[in-house]
């Protein structure tokens, strides 16, 4: 897939903007620091309006034309005419402005910043991607730039899809990111009915709060496992039998063997794991299980190639390994 930037914008730089480290396509225009809304939008080549128009249907002959007020509508870019899109009525656009402001406040605050912004497909789809900077001490704390959600609002004026607000962790800089981005479940859409722009503030407000409240439910659970030592029993208990459950008696001797391998292996990566310092801390056990998990394709293999790993650990039986040992885990630290 191509990226699908309109190159003629920003002097042939691309209709886009962004702030770090360049995209791949090496188009948009590169910024030291973070814009301001009005400037990101200008940046992102997002600065024109969305309008209807009537149609018509042409009758007669060529001697005699006249032409009669048609069903639906057009939706169109005021500034260029191109048309997007022929709706039913019921359809209002929603102007990429009143789109991106439910990130003003965001930014006001200095809760995030803007990293990414851009126009595709000649105007049909637009996003804004935020940073977002959690204003929590204990999640500065723990996660300090380690782990950075940031807020995608991406909005589309084809009427192939609602405008959408999510968290995502890829930095969206062309449409295939957009669309990486956008195949991920969660999020609010906002259907370009009625006052859409009321209806963004709402969802972005209620997005935002529970992202927050997830991140410092998190992170108040990771410092809880950095200070707490678990002893041999419980990382036992809680890391090993999980991963690594010791089999009947009367189970065969490579099922037994295969399963004292892993509970070593494991074991190993709790005081050798990579950045450990051998404190013998929840965290340690937590990450060096992760590991393992993640990165020894011998111990805990996955049937078929590397793309079938990588969905195991996104959503399949690495991840809930890794959530089984989370929850494991916690319970011995709140023991």
């Amino acid at each position: 897939m191509s990226h699908e930037l309109i190159e003629s914008a920003n002097d042939g730089r691309g209709s886009m903007f962004y702030v770090g480290e360049t995209p791949w396509h090496e188009l948009g225009v590169g910024l030291a620091q973070a814009p301001t809304l009005n400037e990101a939008v200008k940046l992102a080549a997002a600065d024109f309006h969305v309008r209807t128009e009537p149609l018509y249907v042409k009758r007669g002959s060529a001697d005699s034309v006249t032409y009669e007020l048609a069903p639906g509508q057009a939706i169109s870019r005021a500034d260029t005419g191109s048309v997007f899109a022929v709706t039913g009525e019921r359809y209002k656009p929603l102007q990429n402005w009143d789109a991106f402001r439910v990130l003003e406040p965001l930014l006001e605050r200095g809760i995030a910043h803007l990293e990414t912004g851009g126009t595709l497909r000649e105007g049909a789809d637009v996003w804004m991607l935020a940073r977002f900077d959690v204003d929590d001490p204990v999640v500065r704390e723990v996660f300090a730039n380690e782990v950075v959600p940031y807020a995608l609002i991406s909005n589309n004026h084809s009427a192939r899809r609602a405008a959408r607000i999510q968290e995502t962790p890829i930095r969206v800089v062309c449409a295939n990111t957009l669309g990486a981005a956008h195949a991920a479940e969660g999020g609010v859409y906002v259907k370009h009915t009625g006052d859409g722009a009321s209806r963004m503030v709402e969802a972005a407000q209620e997005m935002f709060r529970k992202l927050t409240e997830r991140y410092v439910a998190i992170a108040q659970d990771y410092k809880l496992m950095r200070k707490t030592v678990l002893s041999v029993e419980a990382f036992e208990r809680s890391v090993l039998d999980t991963l690594a459950p010791l089999p009947a008696s009367d189970a065969q001797g490579f099922v037994k063997q295969r399963a004292l391998d892993r509970r070593i292996t494991v074991a190993g990566a709790w005081e050798q794991g990579a950045g450990h310092v051998g404190d013998h801390s929840a965290w340690e056990a937590y990450n060096g299980a992760v590991e393992c998990l993640d990165h020894d394709v011998d111990t805990f293999p996955v049937r078929g190639d590397a793309m079938l790993r990588l969905a195991s650990m996104k959503d399949g039986r690495i991840a809930s390994l890794k959530a089984s040992v989370l929850n494991a885990v916690l319970v011995e630290c709140r023991r």
